[in-house]
């Protein structure tokens, strides 16, 4: 027998406790070859082999010429294609131990992918991308114990990305052990391409602003053992740096909880507000619950220096919570140019949401905003206190408090009453007003919106 052919051939396997297909392939083609055989040595030349599975998607070409024997399997030198993608290489494993079956920790496997193609209809069949998701170029090699494989030169790329790396992958095939550890010689790609990969519910829970960087690029390593995964990577784009270090751990598969740093430097913040640039921060994060609605957040951010209207600011730290839909947070800052104290509170657990804050500000030089103001001099200074209700900002009612105000330019000083601005809002109407001030009194009520004052007093000017 030198010649086997197959055309439209089907297997299904039946479950027969729930009696359903299980597992069906469907239009098996199969052209083999110079069949030869020798004592225990089997080889032959597959010239052609094809199916449709709803399970693995369609393999639509695989040639190659296999060799098996009692201690060795080898595929040479083949080519699939599948789901629009084509892979290319070899393929080679080795029992260790004659007397075990090939899948055992100590057999050694050789796999060479080379000048290939992965598709997005193939990725497809294990996670979600986008329709216009664009083939990957990839290759690598994987040689070692089934236990202890490593993967050298792994690189996949297409138009909008640039990825190598070298991978280590720990398990026992007798138990449930497994270890990954990977280096990242190389990742680039630009924020602006991201929705070439992710799909659009995940890209719009990234800030758009984020978007506006250029091309980011990416290295470190990232280990993965006992459901927690360790990063240590280093980020630059835009003359930035950001070093990023943390723990994620899972559970039930999915992250649960995190825990981490970002040392950030000379990180531009333009797209967020022109005028800010040239962050050096710090910043600690731990997170709990992070998939869930009961997600608890502690943060501390240290700024060692920020420049506003290209004015070095320093000094400034943001120390907070988000827990059971309340956020709180104290900020400090000590700077030639400003100094302050103060604490933010949101409540969205309560209806309706209440919002409070406290300011002490011990001087604000407002020449930071406008150089020409207060002939070459104007600080500022006093206490706020703020205490606001409302599911929205039209249906907001609360008062400010402002204490100690105080104003002081190039040629005098100026004190200012205590005084309260209070709003309400009923039955659809608003009042707005000042109560004890001697710096600007307005009494407003009737029908408007807050969110209409700065358009209407800018068409009153």
């Amino acid at each position: 027998m030198n010649k086997i052919k197959i055309y439209d051939g089907q297997i299904s396997l039946n479950d027969s406790l729930i009696k359903k297909n299980t597992l069906k392939i469907d239009g098996i083609n199969l052209l083999a070859e110079d069949f030869f055989i020798v004592n225990d040595l089997f080889e032959v030349n597959l010239k052609d082999f094809s199916l449709k599975s709803d399970d693995f998607g369609n393999l639509t070409s695989l040639k190659t010429k296999i060799t098996l024997d009692p201690c060795e399997i080898g595929v040479e030198s083949f080519q699939a294609k599948l789901e629009e993608s084509i892979l290319n290489g070899s393929f080679k494993l080795e029992k260790q131990n004659p007397g075990l079956g090939f899948l055992n920790n100590h057999s050694l496997v050789n796999l060479t992918i080379n000048k290939s193609s992965i598709s997005g209809q193939l990725i497809k069949n294990f996670i979600h991308v986008p329709e216009n998701f664009q083939p990957l170029n990839i290759s690598f090699n994987a040689n070692g114990l089934l236990s202890d494989l490593e993967l050298n030169e792994l690189t996949i790329k297409n138009e909008h990305l640039d990825f190598t790396a070298n991978l280590n992958i720990e398990n026992d095939l007798s138990s449930s052990f497994f270890k990954l550890s990977t280096n990242i010689n190389n990742l680039i790609f630009t924020p602006s391409n991201l929705p070439f990969f992710l799909t659009k519910s995940l890209i719009e829970k990234i800030p758009k602003k984020l978007l506006a960087y250029e091309e980011v690029k990416v290295f470190g390593d990232v280990f993965y053992e006992g459901k927690s995964l360790t990063s240590n990577l280093n980020y630059s784009f835009d003359n930035s740096n950001v070093i990023q270090k943390g723990v994620v751990t899972f559970k039930d598969n999915k992250p649960n909880q995190f825990n981490g740093s970002f040392d950030v430097n000379n990180l531009s913040l333009k797209p967020f507000d022109e005028r800010l640039d040239g962050l050096d921060a710090k910043l600690y994060l731990s997170v709990n619950n992070i998939l869930k609605e009961s997600i608890d957040l502690n943060y501390n951010l240290s700024v060692s220096k920020v420049f506003f209207n290209q004015i070095p600011i320093s000094n400034l730290s943001f120390n907070g919570n988000y827990s059971s839909n309340n956020f709180f947070s104290d900020i400090s800052i000590n700077d030639d140019q400003i100094s302050a104290k103060s604490a933010i509170s949101f409540s969205f657990s309560d209806l309706p949401k209440k919002y409070q804050f406290d300011l002490n500000l011990d001087h604000l030089n407002l020449d930071l905003f406008n150089e020409n103001l207060g002939f070459g001099k104007a600080i500022i200074s006093g206490d706020l206190t703020i205490f606001l209700v409302g599911n929205s900002f039209d249906e907001i009612q609360g008062n400010l408090l402002f204490k100690n105000l105080k104003f002081v330019n190039a040629n005098q000083s100026y004190s200012y009453n205590d005084f309260i601005i209070e709003t309400k809002f009923l039955n659809g109407l608003r009042s707005l007003k000042t109560i004890n001030s001697n710096l600007v009194n307005f009494d407003l009520y009737g029908e408007f919106l807050l969110s209409e004052l700065p358009y209407l007093f800018q068409n009153a000017i």
